[in-house]
């Protein structure tokens, strides 16, 4: 079972139902199918060899994971505490690439730099930039709204089994990263 088509059975036997966040305002399963595809646009007009995240584990994790699997491009998440000269190596490798990333690393240096190597950054600036303005609002609008799917991500590693992996076989492994999710699903009704 693949990712696009487990997201298109939420959205279309659950249309309605709160997926992610809280019940008052959360985001349903329509809504999260709707920023998948809607990320997944973006993702297949930059035609990337690989969608990149660098960034702490929250939201935009979740985001550009569903984006680049419903677009059918490989997902490659990096560690941000990686020492600069390790994460430059390891990008300048995935050439074509989109980089995801938080606002640590809205630099104009660093823009131009992976431009010439043929790579895309997607990154909000940060608060106190003085520079113009050198990302599209769009892009970044849906990175802001990437926090509701993270938090899915954060109630299926509660289920200890998945935690830890106690499972030797990668179909059992799956089973219950899909029993989880059942779990998680049924908990909302």
């Amino acid at each position: 079972m693949s990712i696009p088509l487990l997201l298109e059975m939420a959205a279309s036997g659950y249309g309605e139902r709160v997926a992610l966040g809280p019940l008052a305002g959360g985001m349903t399963f329509e809504d999260l199918q709707i920023r998948a595809l809607g990320g997944a646009t973006v993702v297949a007009d930059r035609a990337p060899s690989h969608v990149v995240f660098v960034g702490r584990n929250g939201p935009g994790y979740v985001q550009a994971f569903l984006s680049a699997a419903v677009a059918g491009v490989p997902f490659v998440p990096l560690n941000y505490r990686l020492a600069p000269a390790q994460l430059h190596a390891l990008i300048s490798e995935l050439t074509g690439s989109l980089i995801i990333a938080d606002r640590a690393y809205d630099s104009d240096p660093l823009d131009e730099e992976l431009r010439r190597d043929g790579i895309e950054m997607i990154a909000p600036h940060r608060s106190n930039r003085s520079r113009p303005a050198t990302q599209d609002g769009r892009r970044l609008r849906r990175y802001a709204r990437r926090w509701v799917v993270e938090r899915f991500f954060a109630w299926v590693q509660w289920q200890r089994r998945i935690l830890v992996r106690w499972e030797y076989y990668p179909q059992n492994f799956l089973g219950f990263v899909q029993l989880a999710c059942l779990v998680i699903l049924f908990k909302r009704f």
